[in-house]
């Protein structure tokens, strides 16, 4: 899919055609995009989503002309069934969760697997024979827990393919009995993920004990899909990356001045997360260097200073208090890091330079925070060991590990949260969900706000002043940032399309924005003789 629509191209020819969105659904901003083919090659799937109302819906696009037809509100489709009387779909396109069987013109819907606690079920695809389903199971903090399995449509227990912390995605199920996954990895250059098979049992459908890499490419491979006959092998190849982008804020941080203007020009991963107390630099992580240290960069230089570069992998930077430290996370190696439930270490390092030192040890950590003089609050988040409740620790950068300020429920599913300016309060939202719990630290009535048009899918930050968040929008088309006022009313600051990422940092001081930003190209590629 491409701005003014899908594109569709005749491989043996390369005619295109653009199939636009349905003059159905009016003049409202969406998201239409392909899901799959009737196995017939006469008509195909797509999913229209609207950013403003977080509404998705099922559509059947027929080659043979003719309008597009709406066959379910409310639903993200995977994948059509081999003989094409079946269609299997999630409900929502931010967080799937349970997945549901239809057919062909959306009659009879019916859920088939349902969700455990915190899971999220998605990528659904069908057999060679049309008897069973395979999908990726996620539970946990991010990255999370990540399993393919399948199903029989009779019903029964779920079959264990393969699982892998690094799994991304897309699924593909060919003739001859393979599964296609990608899987991420770490590079002497930095992070890629490549194409990976899995052949199964013919009997049992269970993955064999040794997957098979496919190819040896750098770039993000992802979303492998395959022709009819297994013949061809098509996939995204991403060779993005990820900048840090600076803009000027005005109206007390709640629009844009400037737009955004990219700061960090190298061709490698690069996160903003913090500012130096002058609001002079920013401060990230990136792994430039082969593997993940952290750098600062000054908004008036073109080049990056190393501010912690060892053989282990160093993240997450953040501020002391006082601003004299700067803390980050280490862990042994890129394998360590993916794991969420790895030992981590929390370090500090002088601003000014020096060595770095140990402050503490943590195990299945969702974050640390810490707020801005004067208070003197830093707080830690692990989940317990079945992921139902969150412990929120306090710790000293030099004296360590300190009392339990409070526990919260999580239900087991996957949150972020972030501490308050003055380190008076908790903000927390879960996955999927449009809003964003306010807890105060010292005790008292937590309250809800629903933020308007978003749902949680990845971080989010306090503006300067406490009186808001920079939160994100994510779609199949692209990533935006907003900002939300304590009420929920939430103004749209920058897009950018095909983006899958992006939050914004704001500086201590309030006048300027950090923003993650995507750079680079994403194309389809084909593969024969695999």
């Amino acid at each position: 899919a491409d701005q003014s629509g899908i594109r569709l191209q005749l491989i043996e020819t390369g005619e295109t055609r653009t199939v636009a969105q349905p003059e159905a659904l009016g003049s409202e901003a969406m998201e239409w995009f392909p899901a799959g083919w009737f196995p017939d090659g006469t008509k195909f799937l797509a999913n229209a989503w609207s950013p403003a109302t977080q509404r998705s819906s099922i559509w059947v696009v027929s080659m043979l002309g003719g309008a597009a037809r709406e066959i379910r509100d409310e639903g993200y489709a995977w994948s059509v069934s081999p003989d094409g009387s079946l269609i299997a779909f999630t409900t929502d396109v931010n967080a799937p969760s349970d997945i549901w069987l239809m057919g062909a013109n959306g009659e009879q819907p019916r859920k088939t697997v349902t969700a455990g606690d915190g899971e999220s079920l998605s990528d659904v695809v069908w057999s060679p024979d049309g008897q069973r389903i395979a999908y990726i199971k996620r539970r946990g903090v991010p990255p999370p827990e990540s399993t393919i399995e399948s199903r029989s449509l009779k019903g029964g227990q779920p079959t264990f393919i393969l699982s892998d912390m690094k799994l991304q995605a897309g699924l593909w199920w060919s003739q001859d009995g393979r599964i296609f996954c990608s899987l991420k990895e770490s590079t002497q250059t930095g992070i890629d993920a490549n194409l990976w098979e899995v052949k199964l049992d013919p009997q049992t459908g269970k993955g064999g004990s040794n997957p098979r890499r496919l190819t040896h490419w750098p770039g993000f491979l992802q979303f492998p899909n395959g022709s009819a006959d297994g013949k061809r092998l098509v996939f995204v190849r991403d060779t993005a990356n990820l900048d840090v982008y600076v803009s000027e804020l005005e109206a007390n941080g709640t629009r844009l001045k400037t737009p955004p203007r990219r700061l960090t020009l190298d061709e490698r991963f690069d996160l903003p997360v913090a500012w130096t107390p002058d609001s002079e630099a920013v401060i990230f992580h990136s792994d430039r260097s082969g593997n993940v240290d952290i750098f600062k960069q000054r908004l008036d230089k073109d080049t990056a200073e190393p501010v912690v570069a060892t053989p282990q992998v160093e993240s997450e930077p953040r501020l002391s208090c006082d601003g004299s430290w700067i803390l980050y996370l280490k862990t042994e190696d890129l394998e360590s890091w993916f794991a969420p439930v790895a030992p981590v270490q929390v370090m500090r390092v002088r601003l000014s330079g020096g060595p770095s030192q140990f402050v503490l040890t943590a195990r299945r950590i969702v974050g640390y925070r810490c707020a801005r003089a004067p208070s003197s609050l830093c707080l830690l988040a692990e989940l317990s060991a079945d992921s139902k409740q969150a412990a929120f620790t306090a710790f000293d950068p030099v004296q360590g590990r300190g009392r339990e300020v409070t526990r919260i429920s999580t239900d087991g599913a996957m949150f972020v949260w972030d501490l308050s300016p003055d380190g008076s309060t908790i903000a927390l939202a879960k996955f999927g969900e449009s809003r964003i719990r306010i807890l105060p630290v010292a005790g008292g009535e937590p309250r809800d706000m629903t933020v308007k048009a978003w749902r949680c899918s990845g971080p989010f930050n306090w503006s300067a002043d406490g009186k808001g968040f920079y939160v994100s929008r994510y779609s199949p088309r692209g990533a935006t940032l907003l900002y939300t006022d304590l009420e929920g009313r939430a103004t749209a600051l920058w897009g950018q399309k095909f983006a899958w990422v992006t939050w914004g940092v704001p500086s201590p001081d309030g006048r300027h924005l950090a923003i993650l930003g995507v750079t680079g190209d994403s194309n389809v590629w084909m593969i024969e003789n695999f």
